[in-house]
């Protein structure tokens, strides 16, 4: 090896670990947020907004994002009754004795708040589409669709192994 090539040599390694501990950072990271998914249907009011905001005429956009604003800050109220019995439903889960008629109830809570909480921003997304032409509206339910074919061209979820032993 030359002299010229060693000192380079500890800054290559160097740079190499760096760009591999962010790759393996990236890697777990993702791995993470895959865990706090949203459900189905939250994941299409999503999809919905966000071909609601691409297929508005520019002009408008601004108004649209302003009112969905406006609705999310509306449901706060619903949104903290869905954080509350979330917390009632880890509590009833997590209970020594477990109480399977508790969680059945806080599970039913969950669901409720969750509804309560989707109302009024559905309301507003539905107030909001209808300011779309039938195309755009077309436009928007094709790409849902497009989405959903790739979502389930992935397969079926691999089998997970089977749980505890019961006793």
């Amino acid at each position: 090896m030359s002299d010229s090539a060693k000192p380079r040599l500890p800054i290559i390694l160097m740079i190499s670990l760096v760009l591999n501990g962010l790759l393996i950072g990236l890697l777990v990271g993702g791995g993470l947020s895959k865990q706090g998914q949203t459900s189905p249907q939250v994941g299409a009011e999503r999809a919905l907004v966000r071909g609601l905001e691409r297929a508005a005429p520019e002009p408008e956009r601004a108004e649209i994002r302003q009112a969905m604003r406006q609705a999310f800050a509306a449901s706060r109220a619903e949104r903290r009754l869905v954080r509350r019995a979330r917390q009632d439903l880890r509590r009833a889960v997590v209970a020594d004795p477990y109480d399977v008629e508790a969680v059945d109830t806080a599970l039913k809570a969950v669901q409720e708040a969750e509804t309560l909480a989707r109302a009024k921003l559905q309301a507003e997304l539905a107030q909001q589409l209808g300011r779309l032409t039938p195309e755009q509206r077309e436009m928007i339910m094709r790409d849902m669709g497009r989405r959903g074919a790739r979502h389930h061209k992935r397969g079926p979820r691999p089998e997970r192994p089977p749980g505890p032993p019961q006793e």
